[in-house]
């Protein structure tokens, strides 16, 4: 009966304590935050420092590749020269709280910051506090932008003075032409997020991203019309001479440009692309920008728009509402007789886009009346 009993109890604890090894996993595996700087990997918590063959050990491996699985979502944002500026760390703030808040599909997100040394140690923090908030499980890669621009400027150096204004203006920093060349940036990745700071989620990410299946065969790159009439402006010349051009007309049946804020990059398309290849070097784009009379002055959403003119194969379209863009400047700067037309949007709003510094309102689930066409 002794020796009955003791394997009783032996095989008793050994289910108590799979069942917490169980347990433990599933509770790091929630809770848990695997981050990233540079390329190492740091594993917060009292299982960072477990050794593998130890039950805090396998847990730390288990949630790294819980959290490295391919399910999860790349997102890239640039969010740099943050220091001191408290209006641009509280849209990074919303946008990132909006966004983890928004995702009921609790798909990981692996983040790609690039900025500078104290903004990318201020987008850390954030990042890592609206994680704790909503218990999401998220990495964070970050990208030296000074890096980022050497490893771009074969490709958007000379491009970059088609789409400035002039030389120091505020859209003439490479930060705002990295993603034309992003997929040498991450080499390792394919489908990538690319988002700006100013925005709002109202709806999941992962909804966002499986516009990705949606592509067609030819398809490298998904991103809304621009919703007001910019290129109109833009393409002045080149309409005046060629009455009739559909470019710059606002939708359906018009090309309006496109708005850069939330972009979809295949980058295992566009590195295999060809034609990509060939319309990011200065001869095809100069050829353009002469033929289009096109003089840009918002970095790489000119650049998207200028080869959009001619290669509209190329993007998939998203619907307004995944970049409901809230700015109305131009309405008041020479056109407001048709910028209704361009800024009309009837479908539901998923992401909120405060451009030119517009305040995104604070209630939930906010969906602007749309304007009639």
């Amino acid at each position: 009966m002794g020796i009955n009993r003791l394997h009783r109890w032996k095989s008793l604890l050994f289910c108590l304590s799979a069942a917490t090894a169980l347990c433990l996993l599933v509770y790091v595996i929630k809770h848990s935050r695997i981050v990233t700087a540079s390329s190492s990997l740091h594993v917060t918590g009292e299982v960072a420092d477990g050794n593998r063959k130890t039950l805090a050990g396998k847990v730390a491996v288990a949630a790294h590749h819980y959290y490295a699985n391919d399910d999860a979502i790349d997102v890239v944002m640039t969010f740099a020269k943050a220091k001191s500026n408290w209006q641009l760390n509280k849209k990074f703030s919303i946008c990132i709280s909006s966004m983890l808040q928004s995702a009921t599909s609790y798909k990981p997100i692996r983040f790609h910051i690039i900025g500078d040394k104290d903004s990318l140690s201020i987008a850390k923090g954030i990042v890592d506090r609206e994680a704790n908030l909503t218990d999401y499980p998220i990495r964070v890669f970050s990208h030296d932008a000074s890096e980022v621009a050497a490893t771009t400027d074969a490709i958007v150096g000379p491009i970059k003075k088609y789409f400035t204004y002039k030389p120091g203006a505020y859209y003439s920093d490479s930060l705002f032409f990295f993603s034309i060349a992003l997929h040498v940036v991450l080499p390792q990745f394919g489908r990538v997020v690319v988002l700006d700071v100013d925005l709002k989620f109202q709806a999941d990410i992962a909804r966002l991203y499986s516009a990705f299946d949606r592509f067609d065969e030819k398809q490298l790159i998904g991103i809304a019309y621009e919703q007001q009439p910019v290129y109109r402006h833009v393409l002045y010349s080149y309409r005046k001479a060629n009455v009739g051009t559909v470019v710059g007309d606002p939708p359906p049946k018009g090309f309006p440009g496109f708005n850069s804020a939330v972009v979809l990059m295949d980058l295992n398309r566009i590195r295999s692309s060809d034609n990509y290849t060939r319309l990011v070097r200065e001869e095809t784009v100069k050829d353009l920008a002469s033929k289009y009379q096109f003089q840009g002055h918002l970095g790489d959403q000119d650049y998207f728009t200028l080869i959009g003119t001619e290669h509209k194969e190329l993007f998939f379209t998203l619907p307004c509402g995944w970049n409901r863009q809230l700015c109305r400047w131009w309405q008041n700067h020479g056109y407001k007789t048709v910028f209704d037309s361009y800024n009309f949007c009837d479908g539901d709003v998923k992401i909120l886009h405060g451009n030119c510094n517009t305040q995104i309102p604070d209630e939930k689930n906010h969906t602007p009346k749309p304007n009639k066409k």
